[in-house]
């Protein structure tokens, strides 16, 4: 398919920060669709039928299914090549102040070197304040971030989230190429706090293991401050009798290490 292609009720990713360009969204924002190749395709089928994978179900965004593009077509592309998942998504990152959307570049990790990898977390985590209404006092050094007592608990969160993914997926015994691991947090002050509240609440319910709650009102909670999950299938199989995949497993012990430093160095201020 040409990039022009499109459906009726369809519209470009503008926040789109990574992967190759095409992606679509919903005209609410609700879907991700975007182009998939035969052998990711495979792997989310799969993920769905089972075979060994379910217990990486959690971790991986929903599938909804396939569908065909209506527009101008190449016709030297495969029918496979044709086919798109949809993946849900959330809205974009903005500047709590200023209401700017914040977007880093794809650029941006692809030049940073393992020296500036804290940096990045640094960056991708910052600390924000309330800009102060005094003329005389020194410039605000952020107001894109969460302030510290929200962001500490997600980042907790966060950290046993992918310490829970390393263990499943130590257990399995497939290869992913060129895959990643997707961070989505709230940046919105009040929302971030609402979805925090949300988790220890939820967390106190599984201590009381209360089977009564009323579906109406599970729908009118927050949704959660953040997720993580595996993404990027395209170069992804099952691998029997090799064991697990140590080079996605050592990039996982690094992030972990990284935002261990990040909550140490939070802890202190």
């Amino acid at each position: 398919m040409t990039s022009s292609t499109s459906t009726p009720g369809t519209k470009p990713l503008v926040s789109q920060v990574g992967g190759h360009a095409g992606v679509l969204a919903t005209e609410d924002g609700s879907l991700v669709i975007k182009a998939a190749l035969p052998l990711e395709l495979e792997f989310y089928q799969k993920l769905q039928r089972g075979e060994g994978l379910e217990a990486l179900r959690p971790f991986i965004p929903n599938f909804i299914g396939t569908l065909k593009l209506e527009g101008e077509i190449d016709e030297k592309k495969s029918e496979e090549e044709g086919t798109i998942s949809i993946i849900p998504v959330d809205a974009p990152h903005k500047d709590e102040w200023s209401s700017l959307s914040i977007n880093t570049p794809k650029s941006y990790g692809k030049s940073i070197k393992a020296s500036e990898l804290y940096d990045g977390i640094s960056r991708f985590f910052p600390v924000g304040s309330i800009p102060s209404e005094d003329e005389d006092a020194p410039p605000n050094p952020s107001t894109s971030g969460l302030p510290l007592e929200i962001l500490l608990p997600i980042l907790y969160g966060i950290k046993e989230d992918i310490e829970e993914v390393r263990d499943v997926y130590s257990e399995l015994e497939i290869r992913m190429v060129a895959g990643s691991l997707l961070i989505v947090y709230e940046a919105d002050w009040v929302r971030a706090l609402e979805g925090v509240k949300r988790l220890e609440e939820d967390a106190d319910d599984e201590d009381d293991n209360d089977d009564d709650d009323d579906e109406d009102d599970e729908s009118s909670k927050p949704g959660p401050p953040y997720v993580v999950k595996l993404i990027d299938f395209a170069h992804t199989r099952q691998a029997p009798g090799q064991g697990p995949d140590e080079g996605v497993l050592l990039g996982m012990k690094t992030l972990l290490g990284l935002i261990d430093r990040r909550i140490t160095e939070l802890e202190k201020k």
